[in-house]
């Protein structure tokens, strides 16, 4: 039970573990350089504490996402029903806020993610899976699905006049 209470906890108050985190490093930088300029770039905002738990993959993809200026969570929880209608708690490797979109990084051949895929599909969770192994252009198949989606949603959107 306290490990569930602590998931619904970080669930919902990332942001405000985000916000926490935001006035600790602004806090940080006035105090070490005595500054009067408080501006940090967005990049520097993603919890590199995080990378610390990331495989080479993982990394790669969040150095990537970094360099394109796209705000990333690493590992937010999600609800998920499974095939039996039992509820539970994954945990994609990135959660894009901005985007409304989580990113799966499929490290190796010798897992199977289509019972993940399918079960993304089933309860509507928006999930780009990345097989960085098999190729090099991981970043431009990740750049089209997330146009493939949001192409989707406008689609919807479209259809609610």
């Amino acid at each position: 039970m306290t490990l569930l209470f602590c998931y619904w906890v970080r669930a919902y108050s990332s942001a405000w573990v985000s916000l926490y985190w935001l006035c600790l490093q602004l806090r940080e930088r006035r105090w070490k350089n005595n500054q009067t300029d408080l501006s940090l770039k967005r990049e520097s905002l993603t919890m590199p504490r995080q990378k610390s738990k990331m495989t080479q993959e993982e990394k790669k993809v969040a150095t990537f996402l970094t360099d394109l200026g796209i705000w990333w969570d690493f590992e937010q929880p999600i609800y998920v029903k499974d095939e039996k209608e039992r509820p539970r708690l994954w945990t994609p490797d990135f959660y894009l806020p901005e985007l409304g979109v989580f990113v799966e990084v499929c490290g190796a051949d010798r897992r199977d993610y289509s019972y993940r895929q399918e079960i993304y599909e089933k309860n509507k969770i928006s999930v780009i899976f990345v097989h960085t192994y098999k190729h090099d252009k991981w970043q431009g198949h990740l750049i089209s699905k997330i146009r493939e989606i949001h192409e989707k949603r406008w689609e919807l959107i479209r259809g609610l006049e």
